[in-house]
């Protein structure tokens, strides 16, 4: 398991493995509630998820994934709502912004991207010198702090409009 987030009210528990499954877990009692798999390209075994994260409203769960995409699945039927992005590096780290409309996602080729939940438009992109193996947005939501395997961290502005 690479990662674990809680929803918004701490009963919740959403995992991202190896495996190329995500589950949500039942936090009163430890049951998995439900498991999706990551689709896979036929010529590899597995898919890995490296993060997994509930949005604000706890409807969706936008996943990284280790060929390069970012999926967005649905909580309730556990059915893969839409894949943003293309087969290329892996992807380390999504997140919600506080209003749930914009998905922040980074990864092995330095690249941070927000992303509109609604149709997975790229409404900002920059490159960042390294492997970004991990970004949160600051509390307003207008800039992005990114840590990165060069040993330095990045504080990124995020346009009005993108915000």
């Amino acid at each position: 398991v690479y990662s674990v987030r809680f929803n918004s009210d701490d009963k919740s528990i959403v995992s991202a493995s190896a495996d190329g499954s995500i589950r949500i877990w039942n936090v009163a009692n430890g049951a998995e509630v439900k498991k999706m798999v990551v689709p896979r390209d036929q010529q590899e075994p597995v898919t890995p998820v490296s993060d997994a994260i509930f949005s604000p409203s706890d409807e969706l769960i936008a996943t990284a994934v280790s060929d390069g995409t970012v999926h967005l699945w649905n909580v309730a039927s556990g059915q893969l709502v839409r894949t943003i992005g293309k087969p290329g590096e892996a992807i380390y780290r999504v997140l919600f912004s506080k209003s749930g409309t914009r998905l922040l996602a980074c990864g092995h080729a330095g690249t941070l991207t927000v992303h509109n939940v609604a149709d997975g438009a790229a409404v900002f992109t920059t490159k960042l010198p390294s492997v970004a193996y991990s970004a949160h947005y600051a509390p307003g939501g207008a800039s992005v702090a990114a840590a990165c395997a060069n040993g330095m961290s990045y504080l990124i502005p995020i346009p009005q409009g993108a915000q």
